[in-house]
């Protein structure tokens, strides 16, 4: 392992004809990058959502919570989500998922106990999605008010409704490359053996509630955890 200072001076670059020298200055880079705390690669919008659960007092078993948004609103009008929602320049992930809560739900931060931040969800689209679960506590479902701006309804999935989903398969993905793409510079051509790429369809139902999307597939991850802690006989 290398333990020595690395003094490199400032280097210049340049591409290919006619594009501006780039001036890298390594000096300064390896000082002000020491520290510096990773991100997810080619991430262009970042977003933190809340998976609450709560307890029915009556039976002890606990539930999810979901809303529905509002017909109104610009993206995925009418579908089942998370409450949360973009992070702010200068706000931190938990921080969002709280206050978006709050704006969405009415649940303040002091009835909410959060429990651990999850798996980061990072689909092809170039999002990223970071869970926080959580569970309410006594009270908080009841001080729910939606915001008609942004939420129509919400809803409740007890655990049990959610160990299978209704749906699941995976297919492959076509890759479509442009026709100029450097086949000849590479040293490949067409029929060069790509990676397969693939995605997935998840659905749940419940009653009438239907769950897809990207919510699907953080439902099933949380399910895989709360399995993967809880031994063979499951969560409630």
């Amino acid at each position: 392992m290398f333990r020595g200072r690395l003094r490199c001076p400032a280097a210049q670059y340049s591409g290919p004809a006619g594009r501006q020298a780039v001036t890298v200055d390594i000096e300064k880079i390896f000082g002000l990058a020491a520290h510096r705390a990773p991100g997810i690669q080619d991430a262009e919008r970042l977003y933190a959502v809340l998976i609450a659960l709560n307890r029915d007092e009556r039976t002890g078993e606990y539930s999810v919570l979901y809303e529905v948004r509002s017909d109104t609103i610009d993206a995925q009008p009418g579908e089942v989500c998370f409450p949360g929602g973009h992070i702010e320049p200068g706000e931190g992930a938990l921080e969002c998922a709280l206050r978006e809560t709050q704006e969405e739900l009415g649940i303040p931060p002091e009835l909410i106990e959060v429990c651990c931040e999850l798996d980061t969800f990072h689909p092809s689209c170039n999002i990223v999605i970071r869970p926080f679960l959580a569970r309410l506590l006594p009270g908080a479902a009841g001080a729910i008010t939606p915001s008609p701006d942004e939420v129509k309804d919400f809803f409740f999935v007890p655990l049990s409704e959610l160990s299978e989903p209704y749906y699941s398969r995976t297919y492959p993905a076509v890759r479509v490359l442009p026709k100029d793409f450097p086949y000849e510079m590479i040293g490949i051509d067409e029929r060069y053996g790509w990676r397969s790429i693939t995605e997935e369809l998840v659905v749940y139902r419940y009653k009438e509630r239907v769950i897809w999307g990207f919510t699907a597939l953080m439902t099933r991850a949380l399910m895989r955890f709360l399995s993967s802690l809880s031994g063979e006989g499951g969560a409630t």
